[in-house]
């Protein structure tokens, strides 16, 4: 991913988990963006789509990140969001191609 693309990602999740200020949790943030980014391709989602990016591409990302944050109340619910999400996309054409194909 370029660090252009992280740092749109980075300001895109502060907002949705309403954090305006810069701040040592960033980091968490940022590493939040990393383990969501990996879970996709280990899902299905081509590497390359998922460091590129689209529009659902990125809501599964801050959905992630919105749902592992700060101890989120809504936890369970917005990972069934980022599951949604990922189903999604692994049924259209950002999906994987398997050894098969």
């Amino acid at each position: 991913m370029s660090e252009e693309r992280a740092a749109a990602l980075l300001a895109r999740c502060k907002l949705r988990v309403r954090k305006a200020s810069d701040s040592e949790l960033d980091r968490d943030i940022e590493q939040l963006i990393s383990a969501a980014a990996e879970d996709l391709v280990r899902f299905g989602v081509k590497s390359e789509d998922v460091d590129e990016g689209s529009p659902l591409i990125d809501e599964a990302i801050i959905v992630f990140v919105l749902a592992n944050y700060g101890g989120n109340p809504d936890r369970d619910k917005l990972m069934d969001v980022y599951m949604s999400h990922c189903t999604r996309l692994v049924f259209s054409e950002h999906r994987r191609p398997t050894t098969d194909e």
